[in-house]
């Protein structure tokens, strides 16, 4: 193993270590407090051996932190504040220490300076920990809720959007997707990878891994490279513990590169966007007219209580555009055992003809559970990917839902005679089918067969 690497694994245990001394100087600072004016006694005595510890604690933190800043992922004037700040704070609680000892040295000036140097101290502390917090969550952290504060505009935020001909593919659609999923480890106090989207300036210079976004070729793009990984590869982004990219957001993506050459001041509807795309786009914006996804019919009104009974049973349940009642319905992934999933979608069937956009990812979704899709008559996109119990004897049975424009079945059980049946459906466009039981020439030839289809295998 490379010595970088060894120093990087030592020093990723800083933000486990910085706790130490934090509790142990505070309690120390809390002790002296209490004895002045008495609210304790005999407490004073271990207040050495906790300044002790603080300090010991301290110097084991910063020397990882010191370690950690090695890989170059931070802002280096807000690395430089913090660092200095941490290491005076361990100075001062050193100094703190040997007051507290009573040694013969330091008689003339404890009286006059020890309770001082514990109020520095822990102002010290604090302000170390602030920069810190900064310097892992960006500079707002701390006041970014706090009453009365003025926003702080983003450099890149564009003027509401109110009808798709207005929107700009990269300001109004692409650079909020990837600040919401993104911007949290890449910005430009926390710079991973020395990544940052802050600004068009910094998307174009990309990070230490090269290109991140390469006009015209997805597949050469850092980017779309990471989200697309195994959520178990290490490379995957973002991290474990955050919330990552959608399939659509993916493709909007990978559109935007593609077909709209990663123009950062392209209007969207100059990259020529097909429906899927058009609904895609109008639908992440909230918009009217394309966002429920070709042609709209009128829907009923459904009652408060039903939304709100399924949403108890963990749907998510979106209105695609103000006042429709045309749903876009998502059940959380995660695996169900048969009765339970059978269930949910029997109780499904109460809004089942306002359902448009319908997910079932990784559900825990059988050949047995099909059929009960049946009766959604008007799903335009349906999502049943990674339930790998799904095979072609189930996969068929969609044949029966005549307005269905699109099908994610990626990491199911598909094969040529699942595309066959389903090519019967006259209004379908795009099948997503990469991980499927069909491999690279059986796609080929199922889409020189079927050449009103699309089929996606990958970037």
């Amino acid at each position: 193993m490379e010595e970088s690497n060894i120093i990087l694994f030592f020093g990723r245990f800083h933000p486990l270590l910085v706790h130490l001394p934090i509790g142990f100087l505070i309690f120390a600072g809390i002790i002296e407090v209490t004895e002045r004016f008495n609210f304790t006694n005999g407490l004073k005595k271990v207040v050495p051996f906790s300044l002790l510890l603080g300090t010991l604690s301290a110097v084991a933190a910063s020397v990882l932190g010191l370690m950690l800043a090695t890989s170059g992922d931070y802002n280096h004037e807000a690395l430089d504040d913090h660092k200095w700040a941490g290491i005076a704070t361990t100075l001062i609680a050193l100094f703190a220490y040997l007051l507290s000892l009573d040694l013969s040295i330091f008689k003339a000036i404890k009286e006059k300076l020890y309770l001082v140097v514990v109020v520095v101290m822990i102002g010290g502390l604090s302000a170390t920990g602030h920069l810190g917090g900064n310097l892992t969550h960006g500079e707002d952290y701390l006041t970014h809720y706090m009453p009365f504060k003025k926003k702080e505009v983003d450099p890149l935020k564009r003027p509401e959007v109110t009808e798709i001909a207005q929107a700009q593919f990269f300001g109004d659609v692409v650079h909020p997707i990837i600040k919401a999923k993104c911007y949290s480890c890449h910005n430009t106090s926390k710079q991973k990878g020395q990544l940052s989207f802050e600004s068009i300036e910094t998307y174009m210079k990309g990070g230490k891994h090269g290109k991140t976004i390469v006009a015209g070729d997805a597949a050469a793009s850092e980017l779309l490279i990471r989200v697309n990984l195994s959520e178990d590869d290490k490379l995957f982004m973002p991290p474990k513990g955050k919330t990552p990219l959608t399939e659509e957001e993916k493709l909007i993506i990978e559109y935007w590169i593609n077909k709209g050459e990663a123009s950062y001041d392209a209007d969207f509807m100059a990259s020529k966007p097909n429906e899927e795309m058009l609904d895609l786009v109008a639908g992440y914006l909230k918009l009217s007219g394309h966002s429920a996804g070709g042609d709209m019919v009128s829907f009923g009104n459904i009652p408060e209580q039903t939304i709100a009974s399924l949403q108890e049973q963990g749907f998510s349940i979106r209105e695609l555009a103000a006042n429709s009642y045309a749903y876009d319905v998502v059940l959380p992934t995660g695996k169900s055992d048969a009765s339970t999933i059978a269930q949910k979608l029997e109780a499904l069937k109460a809004i089942k003809d306002n359902i448009l956009w319908l997910s079932l990812e990784n559900s825990g979704l059988t050949d047995a559970h099909v059929g009960q899709l049946n009766s959604f008559s008007n799903l335009r996109k349906l999502n049943i990917s990674k339930n790998s119990s799904l095979t072609d004897y189930g996969l068929k049975k969609l044949v029966e839902l005549k307005n269905m424009e699109s099908i994610s079945m990626y990491a199911t059980k598909a094969d040529v005679a699942t595309i066959e049946a389903l090519a019967a459906i006259t209004k379908l466009k795009n099948i997503y089918v990469w991980k499927t039981n069909l491999d690279d020439k059986e796609i080929a030839t199922m889409q020189d067969k079927h050449k009103q289809l699309t089929l996606v295998s990958g970037i």
